[in-house]
């Protein structure tokens, strides 16, 4: 899977072995006029038969020559038969010459191209329609980046009315359309794009990153982001106009800016977005006349937008209305589906029509169907994120609202924006992404520490082995305590969490944990916040007298800590060997509320520590550690860990 931010994004792909029907670049040179020198790509393009493929190296290749020439002879690549061109990843670049002015590849009617596995680069330097790419047949893109490309329409890809350009694992970044639309993609015709991001593009006017005019264009599990037009236009992530369609499932449109109206999305035409997200898009230098709407989406009439389990969340707009939906399409232009409108509104032109269980934090979108949620206030949303999945997403907390309020059957989708399960709960949730209960979970049965986010090992200490097998695994994560460095395994899947629980085995394998102070103690399992810098619980192992013992010990909000009152201090005893552990912290939900929540449980029950009624609404859990940690002086052994679970809501039962 691939995730869009808003840096450049690099493939490496490995060359096939030659087969027949195979050429191969040798020379990474272009010599023009003339059809390129004998093994240059230009001069293979034109040998090839159709059908062949070409495989290029990694390498620069600088076009040369002039513009205006449709043969191939010099300039861009003109190519007119049947063709695959492979390269081996980021490292093969195909650019232009700086005297050279012209687009870098012309894929004429007709033909069928795969471009897979290489960089179009600074393509353009004159006023042309697809300053990197023009398509005016069928070519598919596959793990390629089209980057820097300055021209007038499409800065980066022009598609022909009649062309079909599928992108596949490919991103389209920094392109400009001076002048011009499509900053990233102009489209006449039938674009679809499938795990693709369209980036950091800009254009003077309609859609930064992507322009479609009458076409058909498509996304699935893609990303639109951080796209920006310059002039007083529409459409700062995509803008469709009248008799095209647009699709979009799976895929975030988010941090777009435009200047009137649609800072994510623009569109007069019939337009279906479903599992997906529409965030942190803008409007800006909106007054007077110019004030519009939609910092997310603006439908205007002829269009129609029908909007189906997405999540529309924190768009803005300098001024105007519907700082995250615009209707202008008429009474029936906008319909919503288990849709959540969180921190942004729908105020503005008509209101949409409700296909029930939507939830707005205010009144503003007018919703009364069934089981839709108004007036909800804070609808709980953790920030713009990666969730898993090939796209960033904003995961519902716990206690947010639209958790279970989707109804049963999920609005026909049966898995989320990251192709998780729906349901997770009793019900659907509302919006794009199901709040998913299981966090994170290892065995170590792979042989290694690599599910973790982080390991820090001493030098090779801590490692999973055979022999630290607990519970009937074949591998567990053992830790050899020879000196005081602490050695620990990370996990980062924690989201600004309000409740957390965790199982893991440990087995004491007569561990010492040294003394300090007289504390014979050690740290094996804490949790953090989100920056790692407050520790908000920790299970604690003692080691006295030969004796073991293990307590939790949770933070409160006036920064001290609390145990549980168990007439032990909060230890609990424990024998020399294995045990599972579980645990659980839940945050206060005020800061005066005092219902926050901690408990130790040892061997499913033999053994619990409760510490309720605490108050402890300051911080969210974000990061835990596994291992043994705060190692006193003295402390020697090698204890055993294993089976760790990770969940938000339900108990995790033991291993029988």
């Amino acid at each position: 899977m691939r995730l869009f931010a808003l840096s450049a994004v690099l493939l490496v792909g490995a060359a096939p072995a030659a087969v027949a029907g195979t050429l191969i670049v040798s020379d990474c040179g272009d010599t023009t006029p003339g059809g390129g020198g004998p093994g240059q790509l230009r001069r293979l393009i034109n040998d090839a038969n159709p059908g062949d493929l070409i495989l290029v190296p990694a390498c620069t290749i600088a076009l040369t020559g002039s513009s205006g020439d449709d043969a191939n002879d010099t300039g861009d690549l003109d190519i007119t038969k049947n063709l695959t061109i492979q390269g081996t990843g980021a490292t093969t670049v195909i650019t232009r010459d700086p005297g050279l002015a012209d687009r870098l590849v012309h894929v004429q009617a007709g033909v069928i191209v795969t471009l897979s596995d290489l960089t179009i680069n600074g393509g353009g330097g004159a006023p042309v329609n697809g300053a990197g790419i023009l398509n005016q047949g069928e070519l598919h893109l596959a793990g390629v980046t089209v980057s820097a490309g300055t021209g007038q329409d499409g800065g980066g890809l022009y598609n022909d009315p009649g062309a079909t350009l599928v992108l596949t694992d490919s991103t389209v970044q920094g392109n400009h359309a001076s002048g011009g639309n499509g900053g990233g993609i102009y489209n006449k015709g039938t674009v679809s794009l499938t795990r693709t991001g369209v980036v950091q593009n800009d254009s003077t006017f309609a859609g930064a990153g992507i322009s479609n005019w009458g076409g058909t264009l498509t996304l699935t599990d893609s990303t639109v982001s951080g796209n920006q037009t310059s002039g007083q236009t529409t459409g700062g992530g995509i803008a469709s106009y009248t008799g095209g369609s647009v699709t979009i499932t799976g895929s975030t449109v988010s941090g777009n800016t435009t200047w009137m109206a649609g800072g994510g999305i623009y569109t007069e035409s019939a337009t279906t977005i479903e599992n997906s997200t529409i965030s942190g898009n803008h409007l800006s230098h909106l007054t007077g006349a110019d004030a519009s709407g939609g910092g997310g989406l603006y439908v205007q009439l002829p269009g129609t937008a029908s909007l189906i389990r997405v999540t529309v969340a924190s768009n803005t707009i300098d001024s105007g209305s519907g700082s995250g939906l615009f209707n202008n399409g008429g009474f029936t232009g906008l319909t919503l589906k288990a849709t959540l409108v969180a921190g942004n509104d729908c105020a503005g032109g008509a209101p949409p029509v409700s296909h029930n269980r939507n939830l707005d934090e205010g009144n503003t979108c007018g919703f009364a169907g069934t089981g839709d949620l108004t007036n909800v206030g804070d609808a709980r949303l953790g920030a713009l994120l990666n969730n898993g999945g090939p796209t960033l997403t904003h995961m519902p907390r716990t206690d947010s609202a639209a958790v279970d309020a989707g109804g049963a059957t999920c609005a026909g989708a049966p898995t989320d924006q990251r192709g998780v399960s729906r349901p997770q709960g009793t019900a659907c949730d509302i919006g794009a992404v199901e709040v998913t209960d299981l966090i994170f979970q290892d065995g170590f049965e792979s042989g290694s520490t690599a599910a973790w986010s982080l390991t820090v090992d001493d030098g090779g200490d801590l490692s999973v082995t055979p022999a630290a097998a607990l519970a009937g695994s074949l591998q567990g994560l053992q830790a050899v305590v020879n000196d005081t460095a602490g050695m620990y395994v990370e996990d980062l899947s924690p989201t600004n969490e309000t409740r957390y629980r965790a199982r893991f085995y440990f087995d004491t394998n007569s561990y010492d944990p040294g003394e300090s102070l007289s504390h014979f103690r050690t740290r094996l399992f804490v949790m953090f916040d989100d920056a790692g810098t407050r520790r908000l619980s920790a299970i604690v192992l003692k080691r006295q007298g030969g004796s073991y013992s293990v307590l939790q010990r949770c933070r409160l909000d006036d920064n001290s800590q609390a145990q549980a009152n168990n007439g032990n201090n909060g230890f609990i005893p424990i024998s020399s060997g294995l045990h599972e552990i579980a645990v659980e912290w839940r945050r206060a939900t005020g800061p005066a509320s005092n219902d926050g929540f901690c408990q130790l449980t040892i061997d499913d029950g033999a053994a619990t520590a409760t510490l309720p009624a605490i108050q402890n609404n300051v911080s969210l859990l974000g990061i835990v550690r596994l291992g043994t940690q705060n190692v006193k002086a003295g402390a020697s052994g090698t204890p055993y860990f294993d089976e760790f679970v990770s969940k938000r809501i339900g108990a995790i039962p033991p291993i029988n």
